[in-house]
């Protein structure tokens, strides 16, 4: 008799759990779907700006503007610059495979890259130093506090530890 009863029961509940299954599907599929589909459409998250365009944001209106105007002037030499290091890096990363290896032929290489690298920088760097030269006083020592906490900020994220005070 007790199995006539669970039989029965059973029957009752295959809808129920079958629709249940169905439900978590669409939940799982769903969150998935609102995590992976940004990245699927080539939809990209733009991160903070940094270096003076992030400065330009602590500032008020005119003046970040100011800065922002600095950073678009240099915009074409910094992605020529760029386009260097992108060709460097591909030329290396070819002479490192090619058979017959040249080791002449990949230092070279390895130095094509460290010369582009070395030109960004010091772009970068005047281009900080002649905005500097234009800010006043008091914005020359928030744009220290800014450089301080980004750097803090990335020290602590490549060190084993959290970042040292004062190094």
């Amino acid at each position: 008799m007790t199995n006539d009863t669970t039989a029965g029961s059973g029957r009752n509940l295959r809808p129920a759990l079958m629709a249940s299954l169905a439900l978590n599907v669409l939940i799982v599929g769903g969150v998935a779907a609102a995590l992976l589909l940004p990245h699927l459409h080539g939809g990209k998250r733009h991160p903070e700006p940094t270096g003076l365009a992030g400065f330009a944001e602590t500032l008020p209106a005119d003046r970040g503007e100011f800065v922002r105007q600095k950073v678009q002037a240099e915009k074409a030499t910094f992605e020529a610059i760029h386009k260097e290091q992108r060709e460097a890096r591909e030329a290396a990363r070819t002479a490192l495979v090619e058979e017959p290896f040249d080791v002449a032929k990949f230092k070279a290489a390895l130095d094509r890259i460290a010369q582009a690298d070395d030109k960004e920088t010091r772009t970068r760097m005047a281009l900080v130093a002649d905005t500097a030269a234009q800010l006043t006083p008091d914005e020359r020592k928030q744009l220290h506090a800014y450089f301080e906490k980004h750097r803090a900020r990335m020290r602590h994220r490549h060190a084993d530890g959290p970042p040292k005070p004062n190094e």
